[in-house]
């Protein structure tokens, strides 16, 4: 078995990165490395392109839309002009697995979009994804 940053190893995005070299280009960030990271909402993210000119479709002049994928390279222009890392949160269903919880409004019921999160470092894109466990009752998933 290879150890991940190894760069024969074929399971890592970044084979010459490994986590020294990552926790080392943290140090000198001018970025905190400890938490609370920014957030920002999916519909926040898609305003922040669209204020700086990202488009989806260049030559069309298409802007992203409620509901499309933000591709790796749009999210790392992000993180990088801002600068910190980035918990970018809340998006639509459509876009998750069916088994990702809801953001719930004021009355309690669900909404469009879910509790989940893409976390974002400058210098690297999206690192992690995740969310909370979806729970169908009280003590649904306690043993």
């Amino acid at each position: 078995r290879v150890p991940l940053g190894n760069p024969r190893s074929s399971l890592s995005p970044y084979p010459l990165m490994g986590l020294r070299s990552l926790r080392r280009r943290a140090k000198t960030a001018s970025w905190s490395t400890f938490p609370p990271f920014r957030r920002m909402d999916y519909t926040d993210a898609l305003a922040w392109l669209q204020e700086h000119g990202v488009y989806k479709d260049e030559e069309a002049k298409i802007f992203y839309q409620y509901g499309d994928d933000i591709p790796e390279a749009p999210e790392r222009f992000m993180v990088d002009t801002i600068g910190e890392p980035i918990m970018l949160c809340r998006f639509p269903s459509g876009m998750k697995s069916f088994y990702m919880s809801r953001v719930k409004d004021a009355e309690g019921n669900d909404t469009d979009l879910t509790e989940s999160v893409d976390v974002l470092m400058p210098g690297v894109g999206e690192i992690v994804g995740g969310f909370p466990p979806r729970f169908s009752g009280p003590g649904a998933g306690a043993p």
